[in-house]
């Protein structure tokens, strides 16, 4: 009884961790490219859409999943773990959409930056975003209601931390970013209007 005591208590609190630090670094991202008019690029909407994803993941996904597991509901008959299911499948694969699609994005970007703007404009990204969010919304009821077991335990994980670490690789490397989130977390956008302010 005292394993199992001390087994929940570690699981959440590393799930309580895990799921503060998604939706800090992920609230970062969502308020910056909001508020600073210089970050409302259509690579940055996709951007936006990753982070959107990922923080319902620390929100609904993650303290969902530790009530179930702690309550020892695995089995999907409860209209409770079909829920879980649905958001588990649906936001995780949303992130790795779009993810997916910013590689796009990046790639024409990079690679091909004479065809970037005839390739990648606002139609085109509004498109990758609704894709990103009604293929796996779809997926993840279908996968519920078919009583499907949101993959092993050691890959759900890795899906979660990956909502605490795209923030890091697609924000934080960028200067603009890092200049947002120092006035964010300073209160200086309380002082004044900075949402046209050059970021770098």
């Amino acid at each position: 009884m005292s394993t199992f005591t001390t087994t929940t208590y570690l699981l959440c609190v590393s799930v309580g961790c895990l799921s503060v630090l998604i939706m800090f670094g992920n609230l970062l991202v969502i308020i910056s490219i909001i508020y600073f008019k210089q970050l409302h690029t259509p690579t940055n909407y996709l951007i936006l859409s990753l982070a959107v994803a990922d923080l319902l993941v620390g929100l609904l996904v993650l303290p969902f999943s530790t009530i179930l597991a702690v309550s020892s509901c695995w089995d999907h008959q409860d209209l409770l773990c079909e829920v879980r299911t649905t958001f588990d499948i649906s936001l995780c694969t949303s992130s790795i959409l779009n993810l997916c699609f910013i590689s796009v994005d990046r790639y024409y970007a990079v690679c091909q930056p004479l065809r970037y703007r005839a390739k990648i404009n606002v139609r085109v990204i509004v498109i990758m975003i609704l894709v990103s969010w009604i293929v796996p919304t779809l997926n993840g009821i279908l996968r519920a209601a078919q009583g499907w077991n949101a993959v092993i335990a050691i890959f759900k994980w890795l899906g979660w931390s990956n909502s605490m670490l795209n923030p890091l690789i697609y924000a934080f490397f960028y200067s603009w970013f890092r200049s947002a989130f120092r006035m964010i977390i300073s209160g200086k956008l309380f002082l004044g209007d900075f949402t046209k302010s050059k970021l770098f």
